[in-house]
């Protein structure tokens, strides 16, 4: 009568394989956790004239999508979009 292999027959390359898909699944699990207390905020600014003068009418308006944690307040998300605008002075 032929029966089941028990966990510690498997093969060396079997088990190292189920331990590699073990290490994946907790790490995309982790990789999921953390995208979801991700919130996405798309910040939109002019670029300053060359004169010092303001915005130029012909102005391109300028766009960048920011990634922050959920838990950050308004003013440090501000704070973190101003650094990321091509144009901070």
């Amino acid at each position: 009568m032929v029966g089941f292999m028990e966990v510690d027959q498997f093969p060396e390359h079997i088990i190292r394989l189920q331990e590699r898909m073990e290490r994946q699944s907790e790490e995309s699990k982790v990789a999921r956790e953390l995208e979801k207390s991700m919130c996405k905020i798309k910040t939109y600014c002019y670029p300053p004239s060359t004169d010092g003068n303001g915005v130029k009418p012909t102005a391109k308006l300028e766009s960048r999508t920011l990634e922050i944690h959920k838990d950050i307040s308004v003013i440090d998300a501000t704070m973190e979009a101003l650094k990321v605008m091509p144009y901070q002075q």
